[in-house]
């Protein structure tokens, strides 16, 4: 009895070729994350709002979405001069935090102030805010 094996080359040959592809595309995504600047220091997903009251002399911040953030760790800045943040506070989504502006700082209303909200050592929040009344 004779064996046909005819059909086995083509089979094994598409095998091959399956997993010379597959591991192709290994190396190349395993490259292509390697050029990917992914710097694990810097902090993500801080979403904030700020407002600026000018009669209560007060910095508002409004955690919108993202990241727990805790005063021990975080710095806010109107204008380069430090605000003072309460110990052991806890903020989630949708919390607020209301700063008073320090003394010998005047606020006046409808003036531009830089506000900077710095965690852990960098700067996750940097915006210009108009002071409302």
């Amino acid at each position: 009895m004779r064996y046909r094996d005819s059909g086995v080359s083509p089979v094994i040959a598409v095998i091959l070729m399956v997993a010379i592809t597959i591991i192709l595309a290994g190396v190349v995504t395993l490259w292509v994350m390697s050029l990917v600047d992914d710097d694990q220091d810097t902090p993500r997903g801080y979403f904030l709002d700020c407002e600026i009251s000018s009669s209560d002399q007060e910095l508002t911040i409004m955690v919108i979405s993202g990241e727990i953030i805790r005063t021990d760790s975080t710095r806010v800045t109107i204008d380069s001069v430090d605000l003072e943040m309460p110990s052991n506070v806890t903020l989630n989504a949708g919390e607020v935090l209301t700063l008073d502006i320090p003394a010998g700082f005047t606020v006046e209303i409808s003036q531009t102030y830089t506000i900077k909200v710095v965690i852990d050592n960098k700067v996750v929040w940097d915006k210009d805010i108009i002071a409302g009344p």
